[in-house]
């Protein structure tokens, strides 16, 4: 009779040592999936910064693709006939005529009918911007000004997920010589060789706007999301490889730098 009254059950020992196994179980998970919480949210903000920088990056290589363009030979190239104003290291205007097909505007989308046409293309803070008429916008653009359009920046209702242009450079390619030895090697009317010889910040004296001959472009963008578990590490180089970023070291943020060199084609 005793025997079917003797209950069974876990001992104090027990217990304390399932709890303990528990706990550590549970914690094993809680790090495992922190760890993996924060590597995808890294891979994120990787991709969005690479996939920003070469939309841009596209984005610039077609529109000095087009500069220059015209319907016919001999009519206007856009901006005071020029294919291309050289502003400043941070800003550039390419010019062209539309023709209802196949010349792009700031948004992608082809530009209705035919006529002058030039996009500036220029930093305005955290922003790279583009803009068909007026003057610059604030960074970020307002959606209702259809004359501009952000390229990248960071996004207008916070929220930290798009990329901020920490510098920007664009150098001009241009050719000052020789001349070439026979004229067949020459680029069209040109006397020159139609390579270029240096890059430049400004047009030195006596260098016109016509012997530029590419543009080469740097850009650094930086996630405006912030990543605490990144620590410290090394400062990011600038545009000019002349100093660094300043606080790219200790900011806990992503930096991508993107280069390019577009060859002007419609001298």
């Amino acid at each position: 009779m005793s025997n079917q009254l003797r209950q069974s059950g876990l001992t104090l020992v027990e217990l304390m040592v399932g709890m303990l196994i528990a706990l550590v179980a549970l914690s094993a998970g809680g790090a495992l999936y922190l760890s993996s919480s924060q590597a995808n949210r890294m891979l994120q903000m990787q991709n969005r910064l690479t996939e920003d920088g070469r939309f841009v990056l596209q984005m610039i290589q077609r529109a000095v693709a087009q500069a220059g363009f015209r319907n016919a030979p001999g009519e206007a190239r856009g901006v005071g006939n020029a294919y291309l104003a050289a502003t400043s290291t941070t800003s550039f205007t390419v010019g062209f005529q539309a023709d209802n097909s196949s010349m792009l505007g700031c948004t992608g989308a082809v530009i209705a009918g035919t006529g002058n046409q030039s996009l500036v293309i220029e930093r305005n803070g955290s922003c790279l911007q583009c803009r068909s008429a007026g003057s610059a916008p604030t960074c970020p653009a307002p959606t209702d000004v259809n004359t501009a359009v952000d390229w990248v920046g960071p996004f207008p209702n916070g929220g930290g997920l798009g990329s901020e242009v920490v510098d920007f450079q664009v150098l001009y390619g241009i050719d000052t010589g020789p001349n070439p030895t026979a004229p067949e090697i020459s680029c069209g009317a040109e006397t020159r060789d139609c390579v270029v010889d240096s890059y430049v910040s400004a047009l030195p004296n006596g260098v016109t706007i016509d012997q530029v001959m590419a543009l080469q472009i740097c850009l650094i963008l930086r996630s405006e999301n912030i990543a605490p578990e990144m620590g410290s590490k090394a400062a990011v180089a600038n545009c000019a490889r002349n100093g660094t970023i300043n606080g790219s070291a200790t900011d806990n943020r992503l930096y991508r730098t993107f280069r390019t060199t577009t060859q002007l084609r419609n001298f």
